[in-house]
C-alpha cells in the first residue's frame, strides 16, 4: 500500500490516491476533515494540513477504493483509519489535501484559532475563529452536524452576523442540507437576517470562507434538534412548569470547541430534564468547561442542578456539583468530560451556559490505544531531565524492546504479548503494562526507579487510555477515550468467502441475504453478541415504519438463522430479502451489537432472549450501531447498475 495526492501543484498538495493491487484508486470525500488530512500530510512527511476537500480538478479516472474515512488524527497510515469501502461513484467529490510543505498560501487559522469539526450534540453552538474578535483571512472552516438518532432533524438560526460585504463576494457562510459541502445548499449568509435553516435528515453542513483581505467580527449560531414525526412530549399539569414543548439535549461533542445549555436557555427550563453531554476532543489533550451564566433553584443542589465528571459518566469521580452562584472552571485529566443537567418536578430557572476549549496535554509522555497495540512515546528530554536514561527502559518482558530516537523512546505493546496483563469486571476490561527505567544499567542504584504504569481500558464501547509515572517524587496520568470499531459487511453466499461491495445492493425477493459483523481488535478474548437488526425504507427513520428481524436477542424474522463464526469477534448470519408495501424497493439495516469479554456467563452476551427492554435491564449498557444498506429489488429484465448508496 502506497499514499500520494495527485493533481496538484506538487506532491504535497492534491487529490488522496492509494496504490491497491497494482493500482492507484481514490478517496471519496464523503466526511473526509483535517483529522484524516493530518495522517495523510504526517504520512508523507509533508508537514501540517491547511486544507481538506481543497478544490483539485481531478486529472484521473480511477476508482473510488474507500470511503467514509474517519481518523483520530494519530494513526500512522490512512488506512488504519476505519473506513468504508466504496468500489462505486461518489457524488462527494475526491478527498483532498494540502499540507503546509506545498507552498500553498491556505490556512484555516491564525494562532491558536481553530474552526470546523463534527457536531453530535442535540444543540450546540457554532462560531468563527476568534469571534467576537475578526476571523482570520483564508479561512476554510467547515462544521459537520450529524445527530445519531435518524429521526431527528436540524434548525439552525444565526444570531450575529457581520462578514466583508453585504452580498457574500468576499467572505461568506454556506448552509447546505447533507453531511458535506457537496450537499444541496440551504442558503449563503453574509449578514443579519432571520433565516431558520432546517435539514431534511439528521445531517447539517456549515462552510465558512474568507478572502485574503479585510476582516469583521464574524458570526455566531445556534442549532437545535426535533422529532421529524409527529411525536409530542405529555403536557406537564403543574402550573409552574414553564413550556410542554417538546425539547432536546446531551449527546456528543466532538469539536475542539463549543458551547453547551440547558434547554430553552435563557428561558426557564423544564422541569424533569435529564441531560448528559460527553465532550470528547482528541487525544492527548485536556477539556476545559467554564460556566458564563447559572441560574437554578438553590440552597444545597438537590433540586436542579449540573455536575460535571472527569470522564465517562457511570464511572468516574465528580468534579463538581453546582446550581447557583459562582462561575466555576473545570479541566478534565483526559480528553473527555461529561456534564449532566437534572431538575425535578417544581421550579424552573433561566438554568445555565458553559463554554468548553481543548488543550493539549503535557507531551513529556503520549498513549494511545489502538485496535492492535498499546502505543506509547516517552520524551527523551522529560527522561534526562529527571536523570533517568533512554538505554534502560524495560516492559514487564525484557525482550520486547522499544525504538529509541534521538528525540524519544517508543514501545508498541501488545495486548497479548509481552507480559501485557488483562483484567475485567462487568463493565471494563483493562490491559496494563509496567515501563521500568533507571539512572544507569549498573547493579545497584541510589536513585528512585522509574515506574511508568500504562493501562488501556474500555469501558463497553468506549476505549480509555491511562498512564501514570510512580517514583516518590511526582506522578504523570494521561487518559484518553476512544469508540470500538465493528464493520457489517453483506457476502453472496453461506461460505463467507466473497464479500459484496456493490451499492446498492440489488437482490431478487425471498434470496438469502448473508452478512457479517466483524470488530476490529487483537484480543482474542471478546466476543459479539447481535441484540437487535431492524429493518427500515429509509435510511432516516429507524424508529416507526421498522420491520424487527431481531429484537433484544429474540428472533422476529422466520428466516433469520445464526451461522457457525470461527472467532469471537466475528458474527454471523442471514435473513430472506422483502420489499415494504406501497414503498420504493430500497431496504436499509440498523444493528445493534454488544461487545463483552469471552466466558463471562454473566454479560448481556450470554443472556439470550430478553422479554423486557434491554434499557430496564442494564441502564448503563452501552453497545455498537451498526447501518448497512440500501438493499434493492431487483426485478427480472431490469439493468443493474452500480450506483451510490451509503453503508
Amino acid at each position: 500500500l502506497h499514499v500520494r495526492l495527485n493533481d496538484g501543484p506538487n506532491w504535497c498538495a492534491g487529490n488522496v490516491e492509494i496504490f491497491y493491487f497494482g493500482a492507484w484508486e481514490k478517496v471519496c470525500g464523503y466526511l473526509w476533515d483535517m483529522q484524516d488530512a493530518t495522517v495523510v500530510c504526517r504520512q508523507l512527511g509533508c508537514g501540517f494540513p491547511l486544507a481538506a476537500m481543497y478544490p483539485f480538478p481531478p486529472s484521473s479516472s480511477y476508482p473510488y477504493m474507500i470511503s467514509e474515512v474517519n481518523c483520530t488524527g494519530n494513526e500512522n497510515y490512512v488506512w488504519q483509519c476505519p473506513y468504508q469501502y466504496k468500489y462505486s461513484a461518489c457524488y462527494h467529490g475526491a478527498a483532498s489535501v494540502v499540507c503546509s510543505d506545498s507552498g500553498i498560501a491556505v490556512t484555516t487559522a491564525t494562532g491558536n484559532l481553530s474552526c470546523g469539526g463534527l457536531l453530535q450534540g442535540l444543540s450546540g453552538t457554532i462560531q468563527s475563529p476568534g469571534y467576537p474578535n475578526p476571523y482570520p483571512n483564508n479561512a476554510y472552516c467547515v462544521w459537520r452536524i450529524r445527530l445519531r438518532d435518524p429521526a431527528r432533524r436540524i434548525q439552525l438560526q444565526f444570531t450575529d452576523v457581520e462578514l466583508e460585504g453585504s452580498t457574500c463576494p468576499f467572505d461568506a457562510i454556506e448552509v447546505f442540507d447533507g453531511g458535506s459541502p457537496q450537499s444541496g445548499r440551504l442558503g449563503l449568509v453574509c449578514q443579519n437576517d432571520d433565516r431558520v435553516f432546517n435539514s431534511s435528515g439528521n445531517q447539517l453542513t456549515v462552510l465558512f470562507r474568507s478572502d485574503g483581505s479585510v476582516t469583521r467580527r464574524g458570526f455566531h449560531a445556534y442549532y437545535s434538534s426535533f422529532l421529524a414525526f409527529n411525536t409530542t412530549v405529555a403536557p406537564d399539569t403543574s402550573t409552574l412548569s414553564p413550556t410542554s414543548e417538546d425539547y432536546s439535549c446531551g449527546g456528543l461533542l466532538s469539536s475542539s470547541s463549543g458551547t453547551l445549555q440547558s434547554p430553552f436557555y435563557p428561558r426557564n427550563y423544564p422541569n424533569n430534564a435529564n441531560c448528559v453531554w460527553e465532550i470528547q476532543v482528541k487525544s492527548n489533550f485536556r477539556v476545559t468547561l467554564e460556566f458564563t451564566d447559572i441560574q437554578m433553584e438553590g440552597g444545597r443542589c438537590l433540586s436542579d442542578y449540573v455536575e460535571i465528571y472527569d470522564g465517562p459518566l457511570q464511572t468516574s469521580p465528580l468534579l463538581g456539583k453546582i446550581c447557583s452562584g459562582y462561575y466555576p472552571r473545570y479541566t478534565s485529566s483526559s480528553n473527555l468530560l461529561s456534564v449532566r443537567f437534572h431538575s425535578d418536578s417544581r421550579h424552573t430557572y433561566r438554568g445555565f451556559q458553559a463554554n468548553y476549549y481543548s488543550t493539549p496535554a503535557d507531551d513529556s509522555t503520549t498513549l494511545l490505544c489502538l485496535p492492535d497495540y498499546m502505543h506509547v512515546v516517552v520524551s527523551r528530554y522529560f527522561l534526562q531531565s529527571h536523570g533517568y536514561s533512554a538505554w534502560n527502559l524495560t516492559l514487564n518482558d525484557p525482550f520486547c524492546t522499544p525504538n529509541i530516537t534521538s528525540n524519544s523512546v517508543s514501545f508498541d505493546i501488545p495486548y497479548t504479548r509481552c507480559g501485557t496483563v488483562r483484567e475485567g469486571n462487568n463493565n471494563t476490561i483493562s490491559y496494563s503494562n509496567i515501563i521500568r527505567g533507571s539512572s544507569s544499567g549498573a547493579l545497584i542504584t541510589r536513585n528512585r526507579n522509574l515506574l511508568l504504569h500504562v493501562n488501556c481500558k474500555m469501558l463497553q464501547n468506549t476505549w480509555a487510555n491511562t498512564m501514570y509515572i510512580a517514583d516518590g517524587n511526582f506522578e504523570v496520568n494521561e487518559t484518553q477515550y476512544e469508540r470500538y470499531d465493528v464493520n457489517l459487511t453483506f457476502y453472496d453466499s453461506s461460505s463467507f468467502s466473497r464479500p459484496v461491495y456493490d451499492s446498492p445492493y440489488h437482490v431478487g425477493i425471498n434470496q438469502n441475504l448473508f452478512l457479517e459483523a466483524y470488530l476490529h481488535s487483537s484480543d482474542p478474548l471478546l466476543e459479539l453478541f447481535l441484540d437487535t437488526c431492524v429493518a427500515s425504507p429509509t435510511r432516516h427513520n429507524f424508529t416507526t415504519r421498522t420491520y424487527p428481524i431481531i429484537k433484544n436477542g429474540c428472533v422476529k424474522d422466520p428466516t433469520y438463522a445464526a451461522y457457525y463464526s470461527p472467532q469471537r469477534h466475528i458474527l454471523r448470519f442471514k435473513f430472506n430479502a422483502f420489499q415494504f408495501i406501497r414503498s420504493n424497493p430500497e431496504v436499509y439495516l440498523q444493528c445493534e451489537l454488544v461487545v463483552c469479554r469471552a466466558y463471562d456467563y454473566s454479560s448481556r452476551c450470554h443472556q439470550g432472549c430478553l422479554q423486557r427492554s434491554k434499557r430496564e435491564a442494564s441502564s448503563d449498557l452501552e453497545s455498537v450501531i451498526v447501518v448497512a444498506g440500501p438493499i434493492q429489488l431487483w426485478e427480472p429484465g431490469s439493468e443493474v447498475k452500480n450506483e451510490l448508496g451509503s453503508v
